[in-house]
């Protein structure tokens, strides 16, 4: 059966979009030097990066397509900084 595109983005999207959501509320969180939460902070961050990754070895092709996002991001990276 083959996957609907638009799905599959949409899930790697998401699937990728929590880690950096949880921390970019770390780093707010340290930098209110609020302990209680930094700890849960890196709980959350613990979890949806083991999420992500548990995701990435079983998939296929994200292995691919993670190293061309790479490639096209330090292109795009390289192109900021010349100009």
């Amino acid at each position: 059966a083959s996957v609907n595109p638009v799905d599959k983005n949409a899930f790697w999207l998401g699937l990728y979009g929590w880690p950096v959501i949880w921390s970019s509320f770390l780093i707010l969180n340290v930098l209110s030097f609020d302990i209680n939460y930094i700890i849960l902070m890196c709980i959350a961050v613990v979890f949806s990066g083991s999420n992500v990754y548990g995701y990435f070895k079983c998939s296929k092709d994200q292995g691919q397509r993670m190293s061309e996002l790479q490639g096209r991001f330090a292109q795009s990276a390289v192109q900021a900084v010349a100009s």
